[in-house]
């Protein structure tokens, strides 16, 4: 029995653990730029807004294609091509169709886009409680580069 509760009191804490860092060790990675932007491409670095304590997990699409799952204080890089591109949002299980941001995107460029929310537009969400409407904003890239140092990488599709 004593094994037993202390494999129990085990389990709980290392759950506690995890749910408190993040979700494992892909959200370790600190902020790094991709350099060189591969010839004749364009990047983009997406990030979830780091002093947001509340944030949710939203699932980002790029034209179309599911790339990656932005959690609390994270962010991913993406190599785009040339021209028009298009970035969504959407929260897994929600009925509520998410944001959305076209980019002109040239050949070399770096682009910043932020998550964010907005508190000033409340709605109620799934469960009832609370919640800012989310929003995906170009960040100039003086303001960017400070904030998404606070980030942590988040995988790829």
């Amino acid at each position: 029995m004593t094994l037993f509760l202390a494999r129990a009191v085990l389990g709980l804490v290392l759950s506690l653990n995890a749910s408190l860092v993040g979700c494992g060790p892909a959200l370790q990675v600190a902020f790094e730029k991709v350099a060189p932007i591969p010839e004749g491409r364009g990047m983009l670095y997406i990030y979830q807004d780091p002093l947001d304590p509340y944030s949710d997990r939203i699932d980002i699409q790029i034209n179309g294609k599911d790339v990656s799952t932005l959690r609390p204080r994270g962010y991913f890089s993406y190599v785009v091509n040339p021209g028009e591109v298009t970035l969504a949002g959407t929260k897994k299980f929600s009925m509520i169709s998410g944001p959305s941001i076209t980019l002109d995107v040239k050949a070399g460029q770096v682009r910043y886009v932020k998550l964010y929310r907005d508190w000033g537009r409340v709605r109620s969400s799934d469960d009832g409680s609370k919640r800012g409407w989310y929003h995906l904003v170009e960040i100039p890239v003086l303001r960017a580069e400070k904030e998404i140092i606070e980030c942590r990488l988040v995988p790829v599709l």
